[in-house]
């Protein structure tokens, strides 16, 4: 990380790279797997977005398996706090696997204006991306293996023929809802041109949005 940061000198983590960025800033990833949870609180611009996506041609990989357990109770492995940022191109995997913790999410979205795109996420124990700002977007994406909660606490590793878990609650492949904490609706979030499949929860679904 004491590198400058271009292509010729890359910064090494992604949590370090996205706490340099300001509106207009484009972050490029490089091929790799980063073993970090990556939390993004500055906020682009209408006219002038954040973009945190993969190098042409790579593909970058946030993967939690190898996370000192125990995380902090939901935690996420792309949080996206603030607003007008664009994340795409990302593999999103393995959080909190065996339920140390309470929840896992994949991806976050608490800010607004906030597009998440062309993401494969998986190996999820409770929800894959949940949008919880206004005017969130989610597309193009596919998502799968996700609420591990309501078939691995049935003591299913796979999740083969398991039925589900229904005293945990019902994470899904993908949400658009209120924040766990707050009651608050939140308006025109978009899930679109999706791909979402073994969900042991919901596979879309909506809460007080």
């Amino acid at each position: 990380n004491a590198n400058q940061g271009t292509l010729a000198q890359p910064w090494r983590t992604l949590t370090y790279a996205v706490n340099k960025l300001k509106a207009g800033d484009t972050l490029y990833a490089r091929a790799g797997v980063y073993a970090e949870t990556v939390w993004v609180g500055n906020s682009g611009e209408p006219a002038s977005p954040i973009t945190i996506t993969n190098y042409p041609g790579e593909s970058p990989i946030i993967d939690g398996s190898t996370l000192p357990v125990p995380l902090i109770d939901w935690s996420s492995l792309l949080q996206l706090q603030g607003n007008y940022i664009i994340a795409s191109g990302f593999e999103i995997r393995n959080i909190n696997l065996n339920g140390a913790v309470l929840g896992g999410y994949g991806v976050s979205m608490l800010g607004t204006n906030d597009i998440v795109s062309n993401m494969i996420v998986h190996g999820i124990w409770a929800v894959g991306i949940s949008a919880q700002g206004n005017y969130s977007i989610v597309q193009d994406s596919q998502i799968y293996n996700v609420a591990l909660a309501n078939c691995r606490l049935l003591g299913q590793p796979n999740c083969n023929g398991a039925t589900l878990y229904t005293g945990g609650g019902w994470p899904g492949c993908v949400t658009a809802a209120s924040p766990v904490s707050g009651s608050l609706i939140i308006y025109n979030a978009k899930i679109q041109r999706n791909i979402v499949h073994d969900c042991w929860g919901e596979g879309i679904d909506t809460w007080f949005a």
